[in-house]
């Protein structure tokens, strides 16, 4: 995965249904304590899709 800049934008319309909400973790265990954040990507295949495999980012903190 490529260096993802984020920014917050201000928006009332509704979630795409196309939209997978990949979490983002600050280390490879999967606690609320490292949990930071999500981001959504837009993929061919559904959400479902990608929670069966448990799909997720990890952020290098360095």
């Amino acid at each position: 995965m490529p260096v993802i800049y984020m920014y917050a934008i201000n928006t009332t319309a509704g979630k795409d249904a196309r939209l997978y909400e990949c979490p983002i973790y600050r280390k490879p265990a999967r606690t609320d304590i490292n949990y930071i954040g999500s981001i959504d990507f837009e993929s061919d295949q559904s959400a479902k899709h990608w929670i069966t495999r448990g799909v997720a980012l990890l952020c290098d903190i360095k």
